[in-house]
């Protein structure tokens, strides 16, 4: 996606100064002059980012995401609905998602509120924060820990999908990690992604 300088709305987590911010929000409108918007969501990690995107608004639009990869994700927003979509890249670049107001008449305008949340959705579904924190250890170690002891072992995603989903013990001390059997292979592997991104 391309879009002239003056329209793209850098929204990244950090963009503001506050680097660990879990969730940055943002209002954004359209209008007969300005229906279309380009929001740039950077990533500075080496192994890519994982993020949370919700859209609301009062009008219909649309949205359309694309990373440097080329991978593409898009759909619609409907007026008084909130509406999630999980990002993810491999690489160290921004994502762009372009907003495109649909249905304008010449003297209306949508206001949008894009929220951007670090913490992904399929983290807090399957209750990985009863054992595990960020930053600080739980009954289990902080995913910042874990990232930091497997993310340079070769092959070491598919072990992790292992131990998530038929559970481990003395990894990390005597207290065993019991098996997440409800999460699916699919999600699995993408909360393991998410968890090896972690700075």
């Amino acid at each position: 996606m391309t879009g002239e300088a003056e329209d793209v709305i850098d929204i990244s987590p950090g963009a503001d100064g506050k680097a660990d911010a879990e969730r940055v929000t943002t209002k954004v409108v359209l209008d007969a002059r300005s229906p279309s918007r380009i929001l740039s969501i950077g990533c500075n990690r080496a192994d890519g980012c994982g993020f949370d995107v919700r859209f609301s608004g009062n009008g219909a639009a649309r949205f359309d995401a694309s990373d440097a990869s080329g991978a593409r994700i898009g759909g619609s927003i409907e007026p008084g609905k909130v509406t999630m979509t999980p990002l993810w890249t491999s690489q160290p670049s921004p994502f762009e998602v372009r907003l495109n107001a649909t249905g304008l008449t010449p003297d209306a305008s949508v206001e949008l509120s894009v929220s951007i949340d670090t913490t992904p959705q399929l983290v807090r579904s399957n209750q990985c924060l009863s054992c595990h924190a960020i930053e600080k250890v739980l009954v289990g170690p902080s995913f910042r820990d874990i990232a930091a002891r497997y993310r340079t072992s070769t092959g070491v995603a598919e072990r992790l999908v292992g131990k998530l989903k038929t559970g481990s013990q003395w990894s990390w001390g005597a207290v065993p990690m019991p098996a997440q059997t409800q999460v699916s292979d699919t999600h699995a592997r993408t909360l393991v992604s998410w968890i090896l991104s972690l700075p």
